[in-house]
């Protein structure tokens, strides 16, 4: 890659975080950089289908004011949280006039602490349904509201896994789904997403044991949600966390699958419950490529006796075509209404 910019500085930021910065430049050099790092990387790991998204995230400021070096990363973390939210665009963009909320790790890390100790984590529930309207379980999303504001998971579980403090989340959560099902306040079953920093966690591992083993009544009723990446790049670890949770007579499915089509290998060592496909598969079925791939990824998982999920149905078009390949179940606002 070559970018013929003066004076730019390239550091290194942590052990797989490396930054860029481009002084004195306007915001179209400033984007036109973004899209040149984003194309080598992509040419790095060269896909020749054309459908695998470029693996890194990428964070971009664009700043006109004085800002001191902890602001200036406390603002990178947030453009990089926007990135990894949201897989569809190609970086995480900040401009100056941004008038978001704009946090370090360490103060996203201490109003999750304290929103956890005041009882100011809320939760709500999404459903997926078969094409029949019956539910095979209902996902919990969380938010912290306080002071007039509502921050959502995507805004503060990126600073706690870059910490290596996701358990604290996401042991609350847990034990808050654990205890609705133990009040019956809910009957359907629930699933809960589980961070990569907590599946790499022995401490963790061994508290959902534990966790689990009191609770053996309600643990039919409880679906964990693992990243696909966790199964491919961490799969002792992964291993060790699905075993504890299907000894237990709960179930673990396959969050973003199909994000690493090239790297299925692991449904048949692994055999989850169910597969939530990736939802980007589900919003670019006018690409005719992607609708091959989708349809192949969703017939291996079907070959296995594996459930499919779509996430994100927005649409009759889409639940139609998914439902005809080997997608069983169903999760959005088609759904939802």
């Amino acid at each position: 890659m070559t970018i013929n910019l003066p004076n730019t500085v390239i550091a290194r930021i942590s052990t797989d975080e490396f930054g860029f910065v481009f002084p004195n430049i306007d915001e179209s050099e400033l984007k036109f950089a973004a899209n040149s790092i984003i194309t080598c990387i992509q040419d790095l790991n060269a896909d020749p289908t054309g459908l695998t998204k470029a693996k890194a995230s990428l964070g971009v400021v664009f700043n006109e004011e004085r800002k001191n070096s902890t602001q200036m990363l406390s603002v990178l973390d947030n453009a990089l949280t926007k990135a990894k939210s949201n897989p569809e665009i190609d970086y995480g963009y900040i401009s100056s006039e941004h008038t978001g909320v704009i946090m370090g790790k360490q103060q996203w890390r201490a109003l999750v602490e304290e929103a956890i100790n005041n009882d100011e984590v809320t939760f709500r529930f999404q459903s997926a349904n078969s094409s029949f309207g019956e539910t095979y379980h209902r996902e919990v999303f969380s938010a912290i509201e306080k002071g007039g504001e509502r921050y959502t998971a995507n805004q503060y579980l990126l600073a706690l896994e870059q910490l290596d403090a996701s358990h604290i989340f996401d042991e609350h959560v847990i034990i808050s789904v654990i205890n609705k099902l133990e009040r019956q306040e809910m009957a359907d079953a629930i699933a809960i997403n589980i961070t990569p920093t907590s599946i790499a966690q022995p401490s963790f591992i061994r508290w959902i044991s534990q966790e689990l083993a009191k609770h053996r009544n309600i643990c039919e009723k409880l679906h964990f949600e693992i990243p696909e990446t966790c199964f491919i790049n961490n799969p002792h670890h992964t291993a060790l966390f699905c075993n504890a949770v299907r000894n237990a007579g709960a179930m673990f499915g396959v969050d973003n699958y199909g994000r690493n089509f090239q790297s299925l290998e692991y449904l048949n060592e692994f055999r989850p419950d169910y597969v939530k496909l990736d939802y980007l598969y589900t919003h670019q079925l006018d690409d005719e490529k992607q609708k091959f791939t989708l349809t192949s990824i969703s017939r291996t998982a079907h070959n296995l006796g594996i459930k499919t999920i779509a996430s994100r149905v927005e649409t009759q078009t889409q639940l139609d075509f998914l439902s005809e390949h080997f997608v069983d179940v169903f999760q959005g606002f088609i759904v939802d209404k």
